[in-house]
């Protein structure tokens, strides 16, 4: 399984005024069958890993229908701006780690 393909919307992102989304394409092998979840994740964090902030989507992969080839699965991600404290972070450069499992 991988990540295909990112998006981050609104470019540029202005704190408090919305939800910085990451629509991912993930690529799921037809060899995944028998798995129950999807889970993707994305780790928010400043420079210094002082403000960090964490937004997962899970989906059942038993629903999708695979037919015997590799599946792209759109999933959207936001975070709303907040740390782990659920207080909105202070201007500045953040970076985005993504995982699929």
């Amino acid at each position: 399984m991988k990540i295909s393909d990112v998006v981050v919307s609104p470019d540029p992102f202005i704190l408090g005024k919305s939800g910085l989304k990451l629509t991912l394409l993930v690529e799921l092998p037809s060899s995944l069958r028998g798995a129950n979840v999807l889970e993707v994740s994305a780790m928010i964090t400043s420079p210094t890993r002082r403000s960090m902030s964490f937004v997962a989507h899970r989906l059942l992969v038993d629903e999708l229908e695979t037919k015997g080839k590799n599946l792209t699965i759109p999933v959207e991600l936001v975070w709303d701006g907040k740390d782990q404290y659920h207080q909105l972070v202070t201007d500045g450069s953040y970076f985005y780690e993504l995982q699929a499992k």
